[in-house]
């Protein structure tokens, strides 16, 4: 079973069950052949090369399909699958906290959160009067 580390280890992607797992590899960094100790690499994909990020996905796919699998044979026979999806679950639970704590927010969400941001702006009913102005012509104009 993977660790919280492994789970947690795509920058841009937010471990869920709900959705997708990362497939896309991100730009390695440097990393010199001289540098065998793994767990500086363990759980940040920049810092691992493509190979082994091809290798971390192929794996997480593996591990997200017998979570899919076992919720599948749960329907027919829940009690003989409950410890493990459990233990799967509280593995993941432990990975969103672990990924929040090194990466706080994916690309994705602060690109949405811009977005969002910028329509609340530019929204019409966000307009407000100014209230630099003593004249009753002034405060019919809107200030953006």
């Amino acid at each position: 079973m993977p660790k919280q580390q492994e789970v947690s280890y795509h920058p841009e992607r937010k471990p869920s069950f709900a959705d997708h797992q990362p497939l896309e590899a991100v730009m390695p960094s440097e990393i010199p052949d001289t540098d065998l100790d793994e767990s500086s690499r363990h759980g940040n994909a920049t810092n691992m090369s493509i190979d082994e990020q091809n290798c971390q996905a192929f794996y997480l796919s593996c591990w997200y399909g017998k979570y899919e699998l076992l919720n599948e044979l749960a329907a027919t026979d829940d009690a003989c699958y409950k410890a493990e999806i459990k233990k799967m679950e509280d593995t993941m639970a432990n990975a969103q906290a672990c990924w929040d704590a090194k990466w706080k927010k994916s690309t994705i969400e602060r690109v949405k959160e811009g977005l969002q941001m910028i329509a609340r702006q530019c929204s019409p009913c966000c307009k407000r009067k100014r209230e630099d102005s003593d004249d009753d012509e002034a405060d019919k104009r809107m200030r953006v």
